[in-house]
């Protein structure tokens, strides 16, 4: 518009007129560099809060092995990959080994991939969140980069390698040129295995190792990831496992300690901010046992308990923890499942997305099975791959597509260990369209072994009456002959032999174990009917003989011993008031409707069904006779229980004559020997 634009009657003497026109401020170079950064991804961000970090007194060691990798001056290895399967505390780790470094002055910046919105965290701005990060830790670094970005606005939006030079390694040789060195600093990059470009989480690892190689940075870079096949390859090659430190976090029942006293001090916590008073110990020892029994060495199975418990809007604190126990103990229904361990469900559903269709069979029944088999946290790769019918390449390829929650281990070690083996993650009990714990895959798991045992039983001839043993059928050469997976030498006749009892003893467990949950028809269970239990009994006497085993039976611990072909089993007082008397009592029901078990002597039946009373005498003792299976595919049962001593005791058998002998000259000096192997072999 012109100036003065419809004036008139006015005079302007001596003036000076400048057209300013409108002012515009631009952005400087940081705030462009900070826009195009992720705060949400820094290690104190509140989109992160409150962050998973690690619990006084728990994962000490790898906290102080990066502490002290960060701040040493010796710099031969300035990677260091964290790497460990899903849900054993890696971001923890890296959260609580972040927040000590920053009070220390040693952090140069962090960046989770994970966590809350982890999938809006693309690798394109890595670089920059990075960098920007430095920048408000280093002065003159600040000034460069402000001047630079400034300078050239499309730095931002260039590749990672491009990035990387311009926003880090030459602003720092500029400071070098200066005569201003930086000091040593540790970066962290947490869920490396999170960021959804596969070839970019290689590629910014060859960026950074380049780097660290070739001295262009002087930071120390932690990487946190799952053992993924192409991550592993790619710290593999000789570049960078020569500058690169490796820790392994893996599920291990050792740190039970650990997740108890988590455990322990979230439930105070939680009892000190609600302000209110509960029953001292609060839970009690035995229900902090039951969570960290399930939680089997995963910190984010304890986690995701005390988060529902804080969480809840239950009046009764003990509530939502009652609903835990009862999912723990299987008394609760999916939708409860569903609720409470959502997170998880979300962890594991992206994971099992990216299996092969035609892998994912194959997997669902391996999970299913080690579900059934309890969280050991390490498995026999070759007792798992022969009972589930793979071969140790068929086994290992089915390995390298769920490394997130499964990592394959080749163990040069003597029987019994069977060589390879396997860790892993809980298996996937938590609801989705993933979940192993289901009728039709119980069904299918169920169909499998029968098969399984059937050619396990035909495979063998019973020979002798009083002590019966076992012996190859003629028509079968050798014990690797019914192995998928034997040993290397098939002519080691004596490891396959004991490897062909180990599988066909997981078979049986696991199809009374699918037999005791209620996700199977009646007509598929009638199968039971058919399968040979006195060759079981007999390939299990003869596996254990010589051992005192530990196991678990009715809810709890319990010990077993084979005397001359019979194995005997015992409760003692000291867990029996863990003993589930009311599973006990549906087991006898269940397997009596099924005519599974016919009681053997009626004198005795009588005793049985007095045992079933609604409120039975403390001071009672009870028994039962049963044969198991029918016909010649049958062995013998007998229980006792004394709730005035509070014990249990059995003994399977196929000579009954002896069994009762040993029983009656033996029981006192069996119950001695039970109290006094406090530690059997597992």
């Amino acid at each position: 518009m012109p100036m003065f634009d419809k004036a008139s009657n006015f005079v302007v003497q001596n003036g000076t007129f400048m057209d300013i026109g409108q002012v515009v401020h631009s952005q400087s170079g940081i705030d462009i560099l900070r826009e195009a950064s992720i705060p949400e991804a820094a290690y104190d961000s509140e989109a992160r809060h409150p962050a998973p970090s690690c619990f006084p007194g728990t994962r000490t060691q790898y906290i102080e092995d990066i502490i002290q990798w960060a701040t040493s001056d010796d710099s031969t290895f300035p990677l260091h990959w964290v790497m460990g399967p899903a849900g054993v505390g890696k971001s923890a780790v890296a959260q609580t080994s972040s927040e000590r470094l920053k009070e220390s002055g040693q952090l140069g910046a962090a960046f989770f991939f994970g966590g809350a919105g982890g999938y809006d965290r693309p690798h394109s701005r890595l670089f920059t969140s990075v960098a920007y990060q430095l920048s408000t830790e280093l002065p003159d670094y600040h000034e460069i980069l402000d001047r630079v970005v400034s300078h050239d606005k499309t730095l931002i939006t260039k590749n990672m390698s491009s990035q990387f030079n311009s926003l880090i390694v030459n602003p720092l040789r500029e400071l070098q040129a200066r005569g201003k060195q930086v000091e040593r600093r540790a970066i962290i990059i947490d869920g490396l295995d999170e960021c959804e470009n596969v070839d970019a989480q290689c590629e910014l690892i060859q960026i950074i190792a380049e780097s660290s190689h070739n001295r262009a940075t002087p930071f120390r870079w932690a990487f946190f990831s799952r053992p993924e096949p192409h991550i592993e390859a790619t710290f593999s090659k000789a570049s960078l496992s020569s500058i690169c430190r490796t820790a392994v976090l893996q599920v291990s029942r050792t740190v039970d300690g650990e997740i108890g006293s988590y455990l322990r001090g979230g439930f105070d916590n939680i009892v000190r901010r609600r302000n209110i008073s509960m029953p001292s110990p609060w839970p009690t020892d035995r229900d902090v046992r039951k969570v960290v029994e399930a939680s089997a060495g995963l910190f984010i199975y304890a986690a995701t308990v005390l988060r529902f418990v804080e969480n809840s809007w239950s009046l009764r604190l003990q509530e939502p923890l009652e609903t835990v126990l009862d999912i723990i103990s299987e008394r609760s229904t999916v939708s409860n499942t569903a609720t409470i361990f959502a997170e998880i469900d979300v962890l594991y559903t992206l994971i099992m997305q990216r299996v092969p269709s035609g892998v994912l069979p194959s997997v669902q029944l391996l999970f299913a099975d080690m579900l059934l088999d309890g969280y050991k946290g390490l498995w026999s790769a070759m007792e798992e791959g022969n009972c589930i019918g793979l071969s140790k390449v068929e086994f290992r390829s089915l390995c390298s597509h769920v490394r997130a929650v499964l990592c394959y281990h080749d163990v040069k070690t003597p029987l019994p260990t069977l060589g390879s083996s396997v860790d892993t993650t809980r298996p996937f009990d938590v609801a989705g369209a993933f979940c192993v714990n289901t009728p039709e895959i119980h069904s299918k798991l169920f169909n499998h072994y029968h098969g399984r045992h059937r050619d396990c039983s035909h495979s063998f001839v019973v020979r002798g009456t009083d002590f019966p043993g076992l012996e190859l059928a003629p028509d079968v050469p050798n014990s690797a002959a019914s192995l998928a997976w034997p040993f290397p030498d098939p002519t080691n006749e004596l490891a396959n032999s004991y490897l062909k009892a180990r599988v066909f003893n997981h078979i049986v467990a696991s199809l009374f174990s699918l037999l005791n949950t209620s996700n199977l028809d009646v007509t598929l269970t009638k199968k039971i009917l058919e399968s040979d239990h006195r060759t079981a009994i007999i390939n299990r006497s003869r596996l254990f003989s010589g051992f005192s085993v530990s196991s678990y039976a009715f809810g709890t611990y319990s010990m077993m011993r084979v005397i001359h072909g019979s194995i005997f089993r015992y409760i003692p007082p000291v867990v029996f008031d863990e003993f589930d008397l009311k599973m006990f009592r549906q087991r006898i029901e269940h397997r009596t409707k099924l005519n599974l078990i016919q009681p053997y002597y009626p004198t005795l039946l009588s005793k049985c069904k007095t045992y079933f009373s609604p409120r039975p005498s403390k001071d009672e003792h009870y028994s039962g006779l049963y044969t198991f299976g029918h016909g010649t595919k049958s062995h013998f049962w007998y229980w006792e229980i004394n709730l005035k001593y509070e014990y249990y005791f059995e003994y399977e058998t196929c000579d009954l004559t002896e069994a009762r002998k040993i029983h009656r000259r033996e029981k006192d000096n069996l119950l001695d020997f039970f109290l006094n192997h406090e530690r059997p072999l597992n």
